[in-house]
């Protein structure tokens, strides 16, 4: 007898991506937000594109449930990395946004009028 010859339905990177789009997507909904990051991460690595928003999301939302659980210090270290991979005007909305969290109205006008000006994140 002969060895069988399958057929791949596709090449073995994209199977593996598209698994771990989906166990990233899966995270993120579920609050898991560490492990979405590290997922798409990887996933930048194949396709930056189409991955660096959702990577950027997952940062966002780690660094802000960080914030919520009072762990202040891990929080900043996430949004000096995403200060890293995302544009200013997202970070600006970020900022904003955590200001607006913390009830601190004029932190957040003053961000909103100055963008350029020191990040919210590194007053909490």
């Amino acid at each position: 007898m002969g060895k069988k010859h399958r057929k791949n339905l596709g090449r073995p990177s994209e199977l593996l991506c598209d698994q771990l789009e989906r166990q990233a997507r899966d995270d993120l909904a579920a609050g898991r937000f560490r492990k979405a990051r590290d997922m798409y991460k990887i996933l930048c690595k194949q396709d930056r594109e189409k991955y660096l928003p959702l990577l950027i999301d997952a940062n966002r939302r780690l660094a802000e449930q960080l914030m919520e659980k009072g762990l202040t210090s891990e929080a900043q270290q996430v949004l000096a990395y995403l200060r890293t991979i995302a544009s200013a005007s997202t970070m600006i909305a970020q900022d904003l946004s955590l200001g607006l969290k913390h009830q601190d109205w004029q932190a957040a006008l003053d961000r909103a009028v100055q963008p350029s000006q020191t990040p919210l994140f590194w007053r909490f």
